[in-house]
């Protein structure tokens, strides 16, 4: 029976959901559920996306295909254990999927060998900061380029061009650059309530914010803005690099009319060249 968003027992065994790449993506813990039936004979490894409705609801909790002994989770991560949250990445990939480099922040569960985890000692903002670092648009036009296949294995990923934590130590136009940035990447992820640890150790102790599009689109370009400036790239060359994401492109064509990732980026570029880190800009 079921006794938790993540957690199973059986007579006097503990089990927990053991969470697989297709499950999760970019700030985004709950992106699909697991499911194998008999009706799905062909695909027995089919995943079903989260809706909308779903991911507005902070009690609902993605659905995994397996379940593992909570003792051994437990005992693999050593001493990881209390963590109430683990940081990993999506192996399973290509260069020319909608993005290739997809790091995830799930809540303490089991993983597959597809999901690789990053377990670090460092604080909470170094890693969210590693975390944003990885879903940058600039980092994962350097990512394709270093993949070959559909795997990110752990000697591939050591190859990306990733800031290191001083990057983050002097402040940005007058900002924290790791409060700035834990202060987004907290708004991403913290959605649901079984992510309530992860908010807990960045200092917050509100409720779930709830899931809004638009706002998170903002977050996320405003983030994507910033590695541009960091990584000492151009407007022009942010513009060149957001290009070569044909299938966002091709998305945001179909939602909004236009490309309007990029446009949203290069505006937030042009505020932060400008000094003004807290604009909210239009369109």
């Amino acid at each position: 029976w079921r006794a938790g968003p993540h957690l199973y027992r059986k007579a006097e065994q503990e089990y927990v959901a053991l969470y697989e790449a297709k499950m999760c993506w970019h700030f985004d813990h709950r992106f699909a559920n697991c499911y194998q039936g008999a009706e799905r004979v062909q695909n027995k490894q089919a995943s079903e996306r989260v809706t909308l409705t779903q991911k507005k609801d902070s009690r609902f909790s993605v659905t995994a295909r397996f379940w593992v002994p909570a003792n051994e989770a437990t005992r693999r991560l050593s001493e990881f254990a209390d963590r109430k949250w683990l940081f990993g990445f999506r192996d399973i990939t290509n260069a020319t999927n909608e993005r290739s480099c997809v790091p995830v922040v799930i809540p303490a569960a089991g993983v597959g060998n597809k999901l690789p985890l990053i377990l670090s000692a460092r604080d909470v903002f170094d890693q969210m900061a590693l975390c944003a670092n990885l879903s940058a648009f600039c980092l994962d036009f350097v990512a394709r380029t270093k993949i070959i296949g559909t795997n990110i294995n752990y000697f591939i990923m050591r190859q990306f061009p990733v800031l290191p934590p001083a990057a983050y130590a002097q402040p940005f136009h007058g900002v924290d650059l790791r409060a700035w940035i834990g202060e987004r990447v907290l708004k991403l992820v913290y959605t649901a309530e079984d992510m309530k640890g992860f908010a807990e150790e960045l200092g917050c102790d509100a409720p779930p914010f709830v899931w809004d599009d638009e706002e998170r689109l903002h977050l996320r370009c405003q983030l994507d803005a910033l590695f541009f400036h960091l990584y000492g790239l151009a407007r022009d060359d942010a513009g060149y690099i957001l290009d070569a994401f044909p299938i966002v492109q091709k998305q945001d064509m179909q939602c909004y009319g236009s490309y309007r990732t990029k446009d949203l980026i290069l505006q937030y570029y042009n505020a932060y060249a400008a000094g003004d880190m807290t604009a909210l800009v239009s369109g």
